[in-house]
């Protein structure tokens, strides 16, 4: 892939003194032009965001991007309410640390996992928890249940896939206003998995499966033909 090229910097600048500053508009989606700049690989990929503050400081936010082919399957999961235990306690408990998770949910992803899917994880959770809900996808580490004393007797521990982690983009307390007290977190869910469905070829179904606990969000799926477990 090519080099990664330095970001442009917008404003004042050496040569420029006489001009005014450019403007820079906010959006979501970046052009094709910018995402080919980046030099993606296939897979999971760091982007890091820079601002210079003043000479010698400088902020940095790093996120992750994944790159797929126009083939792959992906099998889509909630977190709260699927992998963790129910929607309240799943956002109280992850931020303190605390493990909440259903019995066997890593199992049962590694294996999907192995079999050649991805594992998309997606929440209403507000951006500003990303950080915490990554460490707690991470973090989630369980005793395999297995039949065959052979194998119970390896003591393995399974983990949840890595894989893309699409959260809302609203603060904190509107996100969890939707999620627990207005049940409605849907609205985003839905919008969201069809900006993704989109930007797959015409004719390809990129959604093999999903999982949640929600009839409300199964209305995308239903749609679109693909098995929902609840």
């Amino acid at each position: 892939p090519p080099p990664m090229q330095q970001p442009q910097q917008l404003g004042w600048g050496e040569g420029r003194a006489q001009s005014p500053p450019r403007r820079a508009r906010r959006t979501l989606r970046p052009t094709q032009e910018q995402l080919q700049q980046l030099g993606a690989r296939y897979g999971h990929n760091t982007v890091t965001f820079s601002v210079e503050l003043a000479p010698g400081r400088c902020r940095s936010v790093s996120c992750s991007l994944y790159l797929l082919d126009s083939d792959d399957k992906i099998v889509v999961s909630d977190i709260d309410g699927t992998i963790t235990k129910s929607d309240a306690l799943g956002h109280l408990f992850s931020a303190l640390g605390k493990d909440w998770s259903q019995s066997g949910v890593a199992q049962l992803f590694t294996a999907i996992h192995a079999n050649g899917y991805h594992l998309l994880y997606l929440t209403s959770r507000s951006i500003g928890l990303a950080q915490t809900t990554r460490n707690y996808i991470s973090s989630v580490s369980q005793q395999g249940s297995s039949s065959s004393a052979v194998e119970a007797e390896e003591d393995s521990k399974y983990r949840l896939p890595p894989g893309p982690v699409i959260m809302s983009p609203m603060r904190l307390l509107t996100a969890l206003d939707k999620e627990v007290v207005q049940r409605c977190p849907q609205e985003f869910k839905i919008a969201c998995l069809t900006d993704i469905y989109g930007l797959f070829p015409v004719g390809k179904k990129p959604f093999y499966a999903g999982f949640g606990n929600r009839d409300s969000v199964c209305c995308f799926f239903d749609t679109h033909r693909i098995d929902t477990l609840m």
